[in-house]
């Protein structure tokens, strides 16, 4: 039987063989908008089903027995399996949702043409990624094609709503589908990193009292001392701002200490992303 070395650089060699496939795998991925939904809403740019398409008969041709489902209406997961050991089983997980463009006076190219520049391929969700999504495939690919037979069960996931808190993945956990190990192929320019910050999604809600702009400081304007006299209004928008600048002193505080000591400072970060304000709002 051959060992570690010799067996790693059979599959580099056909990786590297099929260099071109796994290029044009990513650029199709790419030439596919996929936003997320929770971002932008507008079925044209939300295919993420399109791309789960893509890739399915793909894992059948490398022999690997598919599954989808629908995590929200029409965001499927797609998970491809090799049968084998449970103990020494592993998930390649990626997402295929990404962001939206911005502002497309911002682009040089078309966010979703996968042109190829000076070695570079540019769009939206290259990186971010779908690159790392097709270096999965195509690393199982290379691994049948050596004539590797693994002796643990591998399983490719490829899954939706990671850019909007990860329910895909979630999802998948909850319906069972586990391993020994997992190995998430974010984008780390080459480093191994065992650990990563985790994501919570919170919404809080501070409410004033309505009150006549005029009457801002009624309690200590010369009023009648009476049952009529009206109550000072409360703007919620003002309490927000004290609340906002507690949460960055929080925020500051917290990554001054190490939740993990794989973890290096600064992973605790708090991002206040959107916010509503006025009256009326229910």
């Amino acid at each position: 039987m051959p060992d570690n070395q010799t067996i790693i650089d059979a599959v580099q060699a056909e990786i590297e063989t099929d260099r071109d496939w796994l290029i044009g795998l990513t650029r199709d991925m790419v030439r596919i908008p996929s936003v997320n939904p929770k971002f932008e809403p507008n079925p044209a740019i939300n295919r993420e089903a399109d791309v789960q398409a893509l890739l399915e008969p793909i894992l059948k041709q490398d022999g690997f027995r598919t599954e989808q489902w629908d995590v929200l209406p029409g965001r499927p997961n797609l998970v491809g399996e090799w049968a084998g050991d449970e103990d020494r089983s592993l998930i390649l997980c990626g997402h295929i949702d990404v962001v939206p463009v911005g502002a497309m006076k911002d682009w040089s190219v078309d966010p979703f043409g996968g042109e190829i520049t000076n070695g570079r391929l540019y769009g939206r969700g290259a990186v971010d990624m779908k690159g790392g999504v097709a270096a999965c495939i195509a690393a199982a690919r290379a691994i049948r094609k050596a004539g590797i037979t693994l002796q643990g069960r591998l399983a490719i996931h490829s899954v939706v709503d990671e850019e909007a808190g990860g329910f895909g993945a979630m999802d998948a956990v909850k319906k069972g589908k586990l391993a020994k190990a997992v190995l998430v192929a974010e984008p780390t320019w080459g480093d191994v990193l065992p650990v990563e910050g985790g994501l919570e999604w919170a919404r809080v809600t501070i409410r004033g009292r309505n009150a006549h702009s005029a009457l801002r400081y009624n309690e200590i304007y010369p009023q009648r001392h009476d049952k009529e006299r009206l109550e000072p209004g409360v703007n919620a928008i003002e309490i927000a701002a004290r609340f906002i600048a507690a949460v960055r002193q929080y925020e500051l505080d917290r990554t001054r200490a190490k939740s993990h000591p794989l973890l290096p400072l600064g992973m605790n970060t708090i991002n206040i992303g959107v916010m509503h304000g006025g009256t009326g709002l229910g």
